[in-house]
């Protein structure tokens, strides 16, 4: 098959490295599934808001340990909240990316940082071009893409390290393949409430 250059913003590339699946997708497969994607979208909307049930009211949807064995491939972040600060309309990298900017700006010396951030992810300082890496502009660093599971971990990981109240509401698209198709749920540390 030929190929066909396209011309596209370095910004709508580095998206497209957010989403891709490190060392295993080109620019092609994920311009793909956007399309793919995007005709499902059409016939079937999402709809989702994030909408946070009040402090010691019943959950609506379940409450699992981000440590648990739940399989997270197919899955939609809905929402994320580090510390009551909510996050809407987000990607596991995005969130990872979320919690990074809020971790460094409680411990700013890069050293002490990527040291306890590399015990669950690849941070490294300045920018990283290569493929799967996505730059965090606010604090001058990359991290390396993960899987969701991988992402998930390394969220609640080094929010446990930090010492923040995190909780990410989740949807697990209709596919076969998902661990739970169609259902909701919310991530949380045992003992933590979703944000009222």
């Amino acid at each position: 098959m030929a190929k066909v250059p396209i011309n596209i913003k370095k910004s709508t590339h580095q998206r497209m490295g957010e989403v891709a699946i490190p060392f295993k997708e080109s620019e092609d497969d994920v311009i793909n599934r956007a399309l793919d994607a995007l005709e499902k979208s059409e016939s079937i909307s999402d709809g989702f808001e994030i909408s946070y049930q009040e402090e010691g009211s019943p959950l609506t949807e379940p409450a699992l340990d981000p440590f648990g064995a739940t399989d997270l491939r197919f899955t939609k972040v809905l929402g994320i909240s580090i510390d009551g600060a909510s996050e809407v309309d987000i990607t596991w990298k995005g969130a990872l990316k979320h919690l990074l900017v809020a971790a460094f700006a409680s411990r700013p010396a890069f050293g002490a940082f990527k040291d306890v951030c590399n015990k669950f992810t690849n941070l490294d300082q300045g920018q990283k071009d290569a493929n799967g890496w996505i730059y965090i502009e606010e604090i001058d660093a990359s991290f390396l893409g993960m899987s969701a599971n991988k992402t998930c971990e390394a969220i609640f990981s080094i929010a446990r390290e930090f010492g923040f109240g995190v909780s990410i509401r989740i949807f697990w698209r209709s596919k076969q393949e998902a661990a739970h198709p169609g259902q909701k749920a919310w991530l949380i540390l045992p003992g933590q409430v979703p944000p009222g």
